[in-house]
């Protein structure tokens, strides 16, 4: 019995299907991937709270701050603050970042950074930023913040040791939106008016515990808002100097 070979063209159909079936496969497969990425950063912020929970657990039911002084000289939160409440990791890398070593011309990397981060500029530091003081008034407790499902304890920033209430000035430290982002890139300026309502999404622990993912176009910004600082989202207590009379949870 003869054996039928194919013909040229039918190895040109063939082809083209697998091409045809390859280009509806491929970004279903990228969008998987993504998704599985946003689920390990949920996950890592989720044990970064953990942490600063134990923290505040250990100190009075204050909240963990970003700094442990309220001027220079204090331990930042990602550098040692909350390192005794987490499994060891390198101690060049901030908690949930990466830090560039210029002595070594390397990078070190947390393992609880979101995947979705290059992490790739030659930066001093970055983190997930933290949203709390170095307070000593009475008042900022984690029992008395008003709505702690809606107030930032720490979401995904451009620089781990600053702090950030609201940002509209460029060249300050802002969060990151790297989730549903195409286009994301380590030089995106939430700051900047031009880019408030662009794509993407970043992971926030709020102060309840619980972490969740806000939009940039829904994040409250003074380009959108003049009372945007006296939000929830960047104000846990209702009270406190500038605050009182002026906090609302309209966001």
């Amino acid at each position: 019995m003869n054996k039928r070979s194919f013909t040229l063209i039918e190895l040109l159909v063939v082809i083209a299907i697998i091409a045809i079936l390859a280009s509806m496969l491929l970004p279903a497969l990228q969008q998987a991937r993504n998704r599985a990425k946003q689920t390990t950063c949920v996950n890592n912020l989720g044990q970064i709270g953990k942490a600063a929970s134990f923290y505040g657990d250990d100190n009075a039911d204050f909240p963990m701050p970003w700094r442990s002084k309220p001027v220079s000289g204090g331990i930042v939160w990602c550098k040692g603050l909350i390192n005794g409440y987490l499994p060891a990791a390198d101690p060049f890398a901030p908690v949930g970042g990466a830090q560039w070593v210029a002595s070594e011309k390397k990078m070190y990397r947390h393992k609880l950074a979101c995947p979705m981060r290059p992490l790739t500029l030659q930066r001093d530091l970055y983190s997930y930023q933290c949203m709390t003081r170095f307070e000593v008034t009475t008042y900022a407790r984690r029992s008395l913040v008003k709505i702690p499902s809606r107030s930032a304890h720490l979401l995904e920033g451009s620089q781990g040791w600053q702090r950030f209430e609201l940002v509209s000035t460029t060249g300050k430290a802002t969060p990151m939106f790297p989730h549903d982002n195409p286009t994301f890139n380590e030089n995106e300026d939430f700051g900047d008016e031009a880019q408030i309502n662009l794509q993407g999404r970043t992971s926030v622990l709020f102060m309840d515990g619980h972490v969740g993912q806000v939009d940039r176009r829904k994040m409250p910004t003074g380009f959108r808002d003049t009372r945007a600082a006296y939000s929830s989202f960047w104000q846990p207590w209702p009270f406190g100097t500038g605050i009182t009379g002026k906090w609302h949870n309209n966001w």
